[in-house]
């Protein structure tokens, strides 16, 4: 008999992108077109508490490092997590 005896939770499926996501993106975007310095810590702060945010894993690109118009590299080993990262840049860009 195999399977499994758990019962499924009805949850609803929690926003990638929150309210608090696009506050931290608008910050580390007016951060950089000020002048400020990429590897700053102010910058990494803000680059931490996006990446923890949008709920991704350290393998992922940082959203920061990505335009909207990336082509896919050849050499990228995961080009289903790079193209995951590079949608979520181009849906926080459309809410701000």
């Amino acid at each position: 008999m195999s399977g499994t005896k758990r019962t499924p939770i009805g949850r609803p499926p929690r926003p990638i992108i929150t309210e608090r996501a696009v506050k931290l993106f608008k910050q580390g975007i007016a951060l950089l077109h000020n002048g400020g310095d990429r590897d700053g810590a102010e910058m990494r702060w803000i680059s931490i508490a996006l990446h923890r945010e949008l709920g991704l894993k350290p393998w992922h690109d940082d959203v920061f490092d990505l335009d909207i118009d990336t082509p896919v590299p050849k050499t990228q080993l995961d080009v289903d997590q790079f193209c995951y990262v590079r949608d979520l840049r181009r849906q926080l860009m459309a809410m701000t």
